[in-house]
Formats: C-alpha cells, structure tokens, sequence
C-alpha cells in the first residue's frame, strides 16, 4: 500500500522502500531507485540511489545495479569499479543458465526448467556473458563449455 501511495504521489519512496526491507530487496531497491529519480536535487536524490546501488549489489541483482549506475551518472557520480560480489568466476546457476543455453533452450524453458523468472535467466545470462567477456550470449555460452571442460 505504501509503495502504491509513493508512486500515486511521485513521493514518499523512502518509507516504502523501508516497509519492503525484509519482504523483498528487488522491491527495496526499485523503491529507493524511484526515490532517487523523482529528486530534482543532487543532494537528495544521490543518497537513495547509492543505498539502492549498494543492496542491488549484495544480492545480486546485476540489472538493478545497471540502473543505479545510470541514475547516477545524472548527478555526475560515476563508478569505475564492479561491486565486490561481480567478480570473474561464474556462480553454479550462471552455470546452469549458460549450459541450457549451449543446448539451445529458449529463456522461457530454461525459467522453467529451473524454477525462475525469465527476467533471472537473462539476468544471469548477462552477468556470464560480463564476466567471461562475450558479446553475445550463445559466444557466453560456448565460452561457459569451455570453462566447465
């Protein structure tokens, strides 16, 4: 009900995103990235951004950090550096993801498959393609077979 009430009123994202806290970080951090973009001023908006780019990166959640880093780059704050859970090795379901796709699954069954969202699949196909240094995901992928050899 609070976010809704934050989102009918382009305010209050902060005391929603706190009421989500231990339901749910993917919805903390939307709420503090909406946060962060509804503030014209730098100095109120750069704080929400920064603790939602910071949760997005202790669970994982590669394209909400893209989006942090995004909303960041609006206010001249700029990131050089991957969070320290990005890493290069590949996690066991990047794993799983790129080796169903090296078999050719589509994301749907590979969500089903593995019990996911499709948004998770991609976004765990992503993060493999970052870090093995792939253009193109089915490239991720034969690279991902390579490494598991």
């Amino acid at each position: 009900a609070q976010t809704l009430a934050a989102w009918a009123a382009a305010d209050g994202f902060a005391t929603a995103a706190q009421a989500w806290h231990d339901l749910s970080v993917r919805e903390e951090v939307r709420c503090l990235l909406a946060h962060g973009l509804h503030e014209a001023d730098p100095a109120r908006a750069v704080p929400p951004l920064l603790a939602a780019e910071q949760l997005a990166e202790q669970a994982g959640l590669v394209v909400l950090v893209g989006r942090a880093h995004r909303a960041l780059r609006r206010h001249a704050v700029r990131r050089d550096s991957r969070g320290p859970r990005s890493g290069t090795e590949l996690t066991d379901r990047e794993r799983d993801v790129l080796r169903l796709v090296a078999q050719g699954e589509p994301t749907r069954r590979i969500a089903g498959q593995l019990g996911i969202s499709g948004e998770t699949v991609e976004t765990h196909i992503r993060a493999g393609m970052r870090k093995l240094g792939a253009r193109t995901r089915t490239e991720a992928a034969a690279l991902a077979l390579e490494v598991l050899r």
